[in-house]
């Protein structure tokens, strides 16, 4: 999510679920898999979302299929960790 967050800095979150998404905003997406923190938007299958990261230059967007989210969360706030 560079440049808005960087790699290590602290972020708040707070755990919602799915049918609690406010689209176009910063989220914590954990699957089986990976974690990752992007923002989140509809996708025209409503069985899935879209992923897009701030970076689209160097990172694609994503859609994913809902029923892969284990926990999701809402970033609501971060900071700069200091040096």
């Amino acid at each position: 999510m560079m440049p808005v967050i960087h790699s290590g800095d602290p972020i708040g979150i707070k755990k919602v679920d799915l049918n609690n998404i406010l689209y176009g905003e910063i989220y914590g997406v954990i699957t089986e898999d990976w974690r990752t923190i992007k923002y989140i938007r509809k996708s025209s299958d409503n069985s899935k979302i879209k992923l897009i990261p701030e970076n689209l230059k160097d990172f694609d967007e994503q859609e994913i299929d809902k029923s892969r989210i284990k926990h999701i969360f809402l970033v609501k706030s971060w900071g700069r960790r200091r040096c």
